[in-house]
């Protein structure tokens, strides 16, 4: 679990200074990241998977 949420950070991070280079507004991008990052809470919330 904790491996999954530190790949999600370092997606979301990447990703957040990949729209700022490309000429983003600073909030604009950081908007964009909230949204997947809430998305992501959620599926992590709601993971229907068994832990064998």
């Amino acid at each position: 679990m904790l491996a999954l949420c530190v790949a999600t950070e370092q997606r979301l991070h990447r990703r957040y200074w990949r729209m700022v280079q490309r000429g983003k507004l600073t909030q604009v991008a950081a908007v964009a990241i909230a949204r997947e990052l809430a998305g992501a809470v959620w599926a992590l919330m709601h993971d229907t998977t068994v832990a064998a």
